[in-house]
């Protein structure tokens, strides 16, 4: 018998969800994001959770890589595609406009 986790079936069902209901999912999203606490709170996250996620593949790196040249050039890379990620969705989140409320 096959096993599914049950982390999977619930990503599906949410999925199967949000293609049905996406004009509703995104009203909610623009709705949310017209007051200044919930970009605050959304650019908070993600800074928290790239900065935290950076950490780990950091200490990855350090941990694995062991010639100092891949473990250099790896770090590098790692710094400027936090770097580009954090700067492209704080852009979105900070300039992001509802339709109809420009």
């Amino acid at each position: 018998m096959l096993h599914v986790p049950r982390f999977a079936l619930d990503e599906c069902r949410d999925l199967a969800y949000l293609r049905r209901n996406h004009r509703r999912v995104g009203q909610f999203v623009a709705h949310r994001f017209m007051t200044p606490f919930w970009r605050t709170y959304d650019l908070v996250m993600l800074w928290l959770a790239l900065l935290h996620g950076l950490n780990g593949a950091r200490t990855m790196i350090e941990d694995y890589v062991g010639a100092r040249g891949w473990r250099v050039f790896s770090l590098a890379s790692l710094y400027i595609l936090g770097f580009i990620f954090l700067a492209l969705g704080s852009l979105v989140i900070l300039t992001f406009q509802p339709v109809g409320t420009s």
